[in-house]
């Protein structure tokens, strides 16, 4: 669904057409946003920012000039107060609301959620 693997059958459509990404990229440019639960493997880019992060992904969002108001996505998930420190410096929760912010810059119209509150524990699950 986010062209990272071949449909071997059946057929996906988006908005009443059909719908087969041939990339990650593809996908984003179409609308299709995926948070994976492989964040450290294939989400955020750990040596660089928060901010950089959420900057990249609205840079390569679907709808190029049209990009969010990064302060704004970045206080929405209270990562405004880190914004400047490198992403592999986060704690867990802080690395899955990355994770979400970063998809959201990208202006989704479907986001695909993959496991978003694994590895987190009662208190911090009531944290978000």
């Amino acid at each position: 669904m986010f062209g990272d693997r071949r449909i071997e059958s059946g057929r996906l459509t988006l908005d009443g057409a059909p719908y087969r990404p041939t990339s990650a990229l593809d996908a984003m440019r179409r609308g299709v946003g995926f948070v994976t639960s492989k964040r450290r493997e294939e989400a955020m880019a750990p040596g660089l920012t928060v901010r950089e992060n959420v900057a990249i992904a609205a840079a390569y969002g679907r709808r190029a000039g049209d990009a969010p108001d990064l302060r704004e996505l970045l206080a929405s998930f209270e990562l405004d107060t880190c914004a400047g420190r490198p992403a592999a410096e986060l704690n867990t929760v802080q690395q899955k609301a990355l994770d979400l912010a970063r998809a959201l810059a990208t202006r989704p119209r479907l986001l695909c959620i993959d496991e978003l509150a694994a590895g987190l524990n009662a208190a911090e699950l009531d944290r978000t």
